[in-house]
């Protein structure tokens, strides 16, 4: 595999020994959208991904050589020959976000081995941290790490979602498609919704009776509401004509 990285994305993991990074990945591999198995799928990738970059920062450390070959402004290193071993990269996985039928974002931080431990907390603590983007290119399969300004609002805005709704810790999961649902801060359970596909050719399957019945019952009340607030303004606008007419009753007395 091929891993183009960025000048500046290598420059900043040098000077603070971390980034945090958002992959996007297909759902390659993912049979069910439930949690723990969706969260576990999502630490594996992430896994592999540190070991991809461990190999890149290993041919590009300073001193040590490089046996890639510079294009532009990134680095590249073709990992499928390097035996060149690299520094131990650890990861902190913050959110698995499914975001469609077939493909998801990984928000995560990578680490080099010689980060403070404070920087470390911080990184895992903090919310407000820009992303560099990583995602594979269709044509040839390279994989490439970037920075990427214009993400950095949308990364932070999911990371509140998730802070709002979710009072355990991470990692987070969050779905597109078919929101969970929370009791105190607790995300509740859910039966599977895609059964062993979760692609299903771009079409989702039933939802199970206990979403169904749910989706009914906020249906039944907004359609109350909605006749309760069409009753109430005719019954304004009634109140309001009587008034009118007491008026020009009035009006016609005095006038006589």
């Amino acid at each position: 595999m091929r891993l183009r990285i960025e000048e500046t994305t290598r420059a900043a993991l040098l000077a603070h020994k971390t980034i945090r990074c958002l992959y996007r990945v297909p759902l390659t591999g993912l049979k069910t959208r439930r949690e723990a198995p969706a969260i576990a799928w999502g630490q594996r990738l992430v896994d592999e991904f540190c070991e991809h970059l461990k190999k890149a920062m290993a041919n590009s450390a300073p001193g040590g050589g490089s046996l890639a070959p510079v294009d532009g402004p990134d680095q590249t290193t073709d990992q499928s020959t390097d035996p060149t071993p690299g520094p131990e990269i650890t990861s902190y996985l913050h959110i698995v976000y499914l975001a469609s039928y077939r493909m998801a974002l990984l928000l995560f931080d990578v680490f080099l081995p010689d980060i403070d431990d404070e920087v470390r907390r911080y990184m895992e603590d903090s919310t407000d941290i820009p992303v560099h983007f990583a995602f594979r290119q269709s044509s040839d399969g390279t994989l490439h790490l970037q920075r990427r300004k214009k993400l950095d609002e949308k990364a932070i805005g999911n990371y509140y979602n998730c802070l709002f709704l979710d009072r355990t810790s991470p990692p987070y999961i969050m779905d597109g498609l078919f929101p969970h649902s929370y009791m105190n801060g607790i995300r509740q359970e859910r039966d599977d919704i895609h059964g062993d596909n979760p692609l299903q050719k771009g079409r989702p399957n039933r939802l199970p009776p206990s979403m169904q019945a749910r989706n009914e019952r906020r249906r039944a009340i907004e359609r109350a509401a909605e006749q309760a607030e069409q009753g109430e303004n005719a019954r304004r606008g009634q109140e309001e004509l009587q008034c009118d007419m007491r008026r020009e009753v009035s009006g016609m007395t005095d006038e006589e």
